[in-house]
């Protein structure tokens, strides 16, 4: 009788220790990776993006909704591939276009005001124009491209987008103002293969076109350090100088690489419309 109350107790105690295992791994696996389990348990909408360069509509997953400051507010997120830079490439270079887990790349927000009663204010279906470009981190380093000849790419982002309704009711005139903001918080990736390569024509080289270069060099898109480093050395040096550099300075590059073995300096770069921020780098020569 004794020996069964013992063997009663420990199998009570054992089983306490699995249900709190279970719970903490859940609680913490739920924390730490919220965005990835929660889109098939969250509430969604659809939201239609104009006039923009997000390749698909974004399923907005909404994660809070409360009454803050006299408004009833509602907030989620989204994520969609979005077009990004072109990049080129000219005979005899071989171009990549990097980014880091530290850079900094303008990409577009949007918004929207709705007008409506309560009774209809859940039914809309906003449709989002752009309000202009928002600094948004990357989350991870890696270069697309490789790209020979003379061609040229689309380059794409992978983005994670904060959603926030904003809804006030008047109590007099019973209509309500609802303000949809849309915005990019992060790129989670980075790609060159939504788009087949395309031809490039080289345009005659502007006033404002730098060189003549020939060997490897690297062309940058930071505010403080845009410019050319030029690197006569091998693609793998590249990469571990860059990788050395400090974080303020490595953000968004074009990666060059010579193939033509030739010398002295025989190809001119340009940023597109003499504007750093296209994150296009034009290439042409002599």
């Amino acid at each position: 009788m004794k020996r069964d109350i013992v063997l009663s107790v420990r199998y009570i105690l054992v089983a306490v220790l699995v249900f709190f295992i279970v719970f903490f791994a859940f609680s913490e696996s739920s924390n730490s990776n919220k965005s990835s389990i929660g889109a098939s348990r969250l509430p969604t909408m659809e939201v239609v993006i104009s006039d923009s360069d997000v390749l698909e509509d974004c399923k907005v997953y909404i994660e809070k909704q409360e009454v803050s400051n006299g408004y009833y507010v509602k907030q989620g997120w989204c994520q969609a591939w979005v077009k990004g830079p072109y990049l080129y490439s000219i005979e005899g270079l071989e171009t990549h276009f990097c980014i880091t887990a530290h850079s900094k790349i303008y990409l577009d927000s949007f918004k929207s005001r709705v007008f409506c009663s309560p009774h209809t204010c859940g039914e809309i279906k906003p449709v989002l124009t752009s309000s202009g470009k928002v600094l948004t981190y990357s989350s991870v380093g890696a270069c697309r491209g490789g790209l020979t000849g003379n061609s040229k790419v689309r380059i794409y982002f992978y983005v994670k987008y904060v959603y926030e309704e904003k809804w006030w009711c008047s109590q007099y005139s019973g209509r309500c103002i609802v303000d949809i903001t849309l915005y990019p918080r992060a790129i989670y990736e980075i790609s060159d293969i939504k788009e087949p390569v395309q031809p490039y024509q080289p345009p005659s080289r502007p006033w404002h076109a730098l060189g003549p270069y020939a060997g490897h060099s690297i062309i940058l898109f930071n505010k403080e350090f845009h410019g050319v480093f030029e690197l006569g050395v091998p693609p793998e040096v590249i990469r571990d100088y860059f990788e050395s550099l400090p974080h303020c300075i490595v953000d968004s590059y074009v990666k060059v690489i010579d193939l033509s073995g030739r010398g002295p300096g025989w190809y001119y770069w340009w940023y597109k419309d003499d504007d750093p921020f296209t994150y296009e780098v034009m290439f042409g020569i002599e």
